[in-house]
């Protein structure tokens, strides 16, 4: 990808960063910098990848196909292992399913 003055001032106003000329300049190979990383990590492949982090395996696939109904199944899981997400969870400004909710940042995008 080929990284021009447009280029750097589109994704600043994208961020909502006012930049100058000379900003713009100085911004544009280490933007370009920064894509070249970015391409070179999509060459890595993946064979090494862990298992448990693959998005096409099936997510049921390991657990115990006739569970038993009298037993409660989050009666040994912690319900909340992680003290510090309770507590971002608390201060968040708005969750749904339980993720964050952010405002849109890019304008112009509906």
């Amino acid at each position: 990808m080929t990284v021009d003055e447009a280029l750097v001032r589109r994704v600043a106003e994208l961020a909502a960063l006012e930049l100058d000329d000379d900003e713009v300049a100085r911004f544009a190979p280490q933007l370009a910098s920064i894509l070249a990383h970015a391409e070179e990590l999509a060459e890595v492949p993946d064979a090494d990848q862990d298992p448990d982090l693959d998005p096409d395996q099936d997510p049921d696939a390991d657990q115990d196909p006739d569970p038993d109904p009298d037993q409660d199944p989050d009666a040994d899981q912690d319900p909340d292992p992680d003290p510090d997400a309770a507590r971002l969870r608390a201060a968040a400004p708005q969750l749904a399913d339980d993720h964050f909710v952010f405002p849109r940042a890019v304008r112009g995008a509906e």
